[in-house]
């Protein structure tokens, strides 16, 4: 095993940078497929609002007029499915990739702090490696006092006594 190296703070500070960039990146790239999504469905709407002015300018008598707002309804549930359909595909398409995206910077990050511990991401656990990293500072803390462990555990001495019940003066 070999021991953290002085750089081991300042890598394992850029490796959590590098993480939340990532994952930024990863939620930037969803807000961008749903803005592209969006989009779309805006041209879409302009394009048959235009269609539909175009058709109401060039109606030429009552009968053409009557008719239209059939038309355009069936136009607007048409696209109304489209945008719904392109909803769900958008969501299914963020949700599997930002999933991956999380996954992949978790297990970059995991990588560099491992190196930045001094040990391959192979050998040992990301837990392994913390558990090493801290050890000296757990062992002095517990031989510290000579109490151990069970003294950081009991409550400080001060909300002990009162804690303890007082006898009542008559």
């Amino acid at each position: 095993m070999t021991a953290p190296t002085l750089n081991a703070p300042f890598a394992l500070m850029k490796a959590s940078f590098e993480l939340m960039l990532r994952i930024n990146g990863t939620v930037l790239e969803a807000q961008r497929r749903w803005l592209e999504a969006g989009a779309r469905c805006a041209d879409e709407s302009i394009e048959i609002a235009e269609t539909d002015t175009d058709q109401v300018a060039h109606a030429d008598g009552w009968t053409r007029l009557r008719e239209l707002p059939l038309a355009f309804g069936g136009q607007w549930i048409d696209a109304a499915t489209r945008y719904l359909q392109r909803s769900i595909e958008t969501a299914m398409t963020n949700q599997t990739n930002v999933l991956t995206g999380l996954q992949n910077a978790a297990a970059i990050w995991q990588d560099e702090c491992a190196q930045a511990l001094g040990r391959g991401a192979t050998t040992a656990p990301l837990s392994t490696s913390l558990n090493a990293l801290f050890a000296p500072i757990l062992a002095g803390r517990e031989s510290g006092d000579g109490q151990g462990a069970a003294a950081a555990d009991a409550p400080p001495p001060a909300q002990a006594a009162r804690a303890k019940p007082r006898a009542r003066r008559s």
